[in-house]
């Protein structure tokens, strides 16, 4: 079943992107600030000050590291990148309402309406932050509520890493 899952997320990603004819920068406003932070990362320049706030880290560097490792190359690999993370989300969200109504229908069901909710089909290509936040915060969820049910430390700590992941994409999460 998580195979599929994944399948599914990628697939219809693929295809909405392919549809939709957008590109990478098209969807959203801030992805220009983010390519622009990752550039001045790899020119040495760390600020990420924008004026009214200072951006979380986390993202900057994650484009910063893609364009770094693939050259010109970078866009397509940081799509990828993005919805291989988020399709793996799909998954975790799956396993956490197994987790939390042990009901496969339920899960199923949440997988589904989550894999086809238009905000994250409209970011999932976008250069932005949301898609590695809310993937994320739910695989950081998924190990909180499995810690609980199960008491096995590693999953406290997997749930403080994606936790601190999340928070370092997007500083307001908590």
């Amino acid at each position: 079943m998580p195979y599929g899952i994944f399948l599914l997320f990628f697939i219809t990603r693929v295809g909405f992107k392919w549809v939709s004819g957008f590109d990478n920068f098209e969807l959203h406003a801030d992805t220009l600030r983010y390519d622009q932070l990752s550039d001045n990362i790899l020119q040495g320049n760390f600020n990420l000050d924008v004026v009214a706030f200072i951006v979380a880290p986390l993202y900057p560097y994650f484009l910063a590291f893609i364009k770094w490792g693939f050259g010109s190359q970078w866009e397509f690999w940081a799509v990828a990148l993005q919805l291989s993370i988020v399709s793996l989300s799909g998954v975790y969200l799956y396993r956490l309402a197994i987790l939390l109504f042990q009901k496969t229908r339920i899960a199923l069901f949440a997988a589904f309406a989550y894999c086809f909710f238009p905000s994250t089909m409209w970011l999932n290509f976008s250069f932005t932050q949301e898609t590695l936040f809310q993937s994320f915060f739910i695989m950081a969820n998924y190990h909180l509520v499995r810690a609980c049910y199960c008491w096995e430390g590693k999953h406290f700590y997997f749930s403080a890493l994606l936790f601190s992941l999340a928070f370092l994409t997007k500083s307001h999460a908590l």
